[in-house]
């Protein structure tokens, strides 16, 4: 059963995103609330498919683009009325797991997104 439902979040993931204009940061999170956290921050190959998304802007799901377009602002400790509490968290949640776990891959993403070195 859990392999079931890994292998529909796989297939799920590898959809490609419809281009189009970036998305509020609402949005974004209510596509990241659909994530099983737990579940791709467990699974290497996922994760490496949001770090190539964020850095390299190749093979974007819907879920690694929100996660691209929520990640300064989620990190952002004075982000305004629309960082609710548990949005910031789940942005947070993945970016801690980057910086402890694959300290190589977080490099890669602060290169990519901070280029002006405010995170």
């Amino acid at each position: 059963m859990n392999f079931f439902c890994v292998s529909i979040l796989i297939g799920f993931l590898m959809v490609v995103a419809v281009s189009g204009a970036p998305k509020t940061f609402e949005e974004n999170v209510a596509t990241l609330k659909k994530v099983d956290l737990k579940a791709v921050l467990q699974n290497t190959r996922i994760m490496r498919a949001y770090v190539d998304c964020v850095v390299h802007n190749t093979h974007c799901t819907p879920e690694s683009t929100a996660l691209k377009e929520s990640w300064k602002e989620g990190l952002d400790q004075g982000c305004a009325d629309p960082c609710d509490e548990e949005a910031k968290k789940r942005v947070q949640i993945i970016a801690k797991y980057v910086y402890t776990e694959q300290p190589e891959w977080y490099k890669e993403i602060i290169e990519a997104l901070d280029k002006d070195k405010k995170i």
